[in-house]
Order: structure tokens, then sequence, then C-alpha cells
């Protein structure tokens, strides 16, 4: 994701702040958030991710669902304070290869 102007990662921050100081819910760990994100979105959307699975937009379709439902749900991290590093974690949890996409990913890898 982009590093430019995000109101997505204001409300993400803005919950971060929060939890920080016990106004809302507690951060989770990065697992029990990834597990919740997979139920709902599995649950609410199968069928149309299934739609565009293998198209072009699928991972922007995917990363949008997860950005909404984190905001949605207010769900915040430990230890990511950026909501676009979080996203990117789960979509490549969820739909990739783990911490080995990035780097597959890399053509100097």
């Amino acid at each position: 994701m982009n590093s430019r102007f995000s109101v997505n990662d204001l409300i993400y921050r803005a919950n971060k702040r929060r939890s920080e100081s016990g106004e809302s819910t507690k951060a989770q760990d990065y697992g029990e958030i990834l597990d919740k994100l997979q139920r709902l979105i599995a649950k609410h959307h199968s069928a149309e991710l299934a739609e565009v699975l293998y198209s072009e937009e699928a991972e922007e379709k995917l990363k949008d669902l997860i950005m909404r439902y984190l905001n949605q749900e207010q769900l915040v991290a430990k230890d990511l304070r950026n909501i676009s590093e979080l996203v990117d974690a789960i979509y490549y949890d969820m739909a990739g290869m783990g911490l080995l996409s990035p780097y597959l990913q890399d053509e100097d890898t």
C-alpha cells in the first residue's frame, strides 16, 4: 500500500491511541486479528471473492475488505502502528504464502 494520506490510517491510529489509553478495546495479538478477519470475510464475502479470485482486482478487493473490517471492528494490533503494514501482513497470510510472499515477488531474491 502507498504512503500517501489515508483516512483509514488516521482511524487506525486513533483506535490505537484509544486502545493504549484504555478508552476502548485493547490491542490484540496479530494471530487473533487474522483469525477474526478470516472468519468475518469468509462468512460475508466468500462468493464475492470467488468471482474475482484469479483476476487482477482480487488483491485490491481483499485488501479493501481487510481494511474495512479492521476499522469497523476497531481491531488494533499490539506491534503495528500503521494500518498499511497490518493490511499487507493479513493479506499475505490469507491469500499468499505468508512471510514468503514479499520475497517471492522481489526480483532480486
